[in-house]
């Protein structure tokens, strides 16, 4: 059964260099749009587990537990009686992002605990995105380990409740990052721009889509659909992804 699931990073109204942003505007209207056309949110576990019927459902989730997840969607979301899955980064839980590029004027930070805390006492899914947010292809087993499992420690720890779920930065993953996955707990995990045919390695390369400030609300609605054309936008959604690395590379090079 297909069930959307849409990724979302930043919801605010400050510019950026980037495209994953997302103003509280925008953004109403997009979950305005689903609450008036009969869609409800389900948690990736629930959808997993089948817990989730019928086509009518959508899984929200946010990369990288940005504040303005908790100041500007959460409101939204809850005044619409939505819930959405949350996936942090635990080194920078409560600290600027300093893993990617962005103007000096404009430094943005992550939610600390007690914000977590609150959205998980709301009934959100609170999910792992690794340590230090790395492309998991790209780093040695022994790190791989330690990003993937060791962030699963930590959130439960702070959390004193199970985490089931992580979500690939940049949506990169490979035969050995699912492996550690499954051995370090987790029951499934999502990717981005990666990952068709959908049902391929289910469910531990979950294909979203993502969700971007420039997008008209006729493309909002073409990502909820499982036909010919909303797959060729998906193939946007690799070119994102690619890009969204060059930012890493550009905030290597900057403290270089």
């Amino acid at each position: 059964m297909f069930v959307p699931i849409l990724a979302y990073h930043k919801v605010q109204n400050q510019a950026e260099l980037g495209v994953s942003n997302t103003s509280p505007k925008q953004f109403e209207r997009q979950i305005k749009y689903l609450c008036q056309n009969g869609f409800k949110s389900t948690s990736i576990e629930d959808y997993v587990k089948g817990r989730s019927f019928g086509d009518k459902h959508v899984i929200i989730t946010f990369d990288d537990a940005y504040t303005s997840v908790f100041e500007n969607a959460f409101p939204i979301l809850d005044k619409y009686n939505f819930k959405a899955t949350i996936f942090v980064i635990t080194k920078f839980v409560g600290e600027y992002n300093s893993w990617d590029y962005h103007f000096k004027k404009f430094r943005i930070t992550h939610c600390d605990w007690e914000q977590i805390k609150e959205l998980r006492n709301k009934g959100w899914e609170v999910g792992s995105h690794t340590v230090s947010h790395p492309n998991l292809k790209k780093i040695s087993s022994r790190k791989l380990w330690f990003e993937i499992r060791y962030s699963k420690e930590v959130i439960e720890n702070y959390l004193n409740s199970e985490v089931t779920t992580i979500s690939y930065p940049f949506g990169s993953y490979n035969g050995e990052t699912i492996d550690v996955v499954k051995s370090s707990g987790y029951e499934a995990a999502c990717t981005l721009g990666h990952n068709y045919p959908y049902n391929e390695n289910f469910p531990f390369a979950l294909f979203r889509r993502g969700v971007y400030c420039f997008e008209p609300m006729r493309v909002f609605k073409l990502k909820l659909s499982n036909n010919s054309f909303a797959h060729v936008d998906d193939l946007r959604q690799k070119a994102f992804s690619w890009i969204s690395q060059k930012g890493m590379l550009l905030q290597a090079l900057k403290s270089n």
